[in-house]
């Protein structure tokens, strides 16, 4: 007696929903490497680190206490 296995074809539908969910599979690989591998230099990546630099002087505020805060308290290291 020899053992006769019976093999069904795939169902059409079976066939194309692999082949749809192949193509699929392939294009979201393609995009998360090419996403991955290209570098954005735009002013809203917020993927890059911000430069760090020293600020330029013209950058740096300059405060000026209020001298006629109430608050201020002077003190004198001159001993008179």
């Amino acid at each position: 007696m020899k053992d006769k296995s019976t093999k069904q074809p795939w169902p059409r539908s079976a066939k194309i929903t692999v082949w749809v969910l192949s193509i699929l599979l392939f294009l979201a690989g393609a995009y998360v490497v090419l996403d991955v591998t290209t570098v954005k230099s735009g002013p809203y990546d917020d993927r890059l680190p911000p430069a760090l630099e020293e600020p330029k002087e013209e950058d740096i505020p300059i405060i000026m206490p209020d001298l006629d805060d109430p608050m201020i308290e002077y003190s004198s290291t001159d001993s008179h």
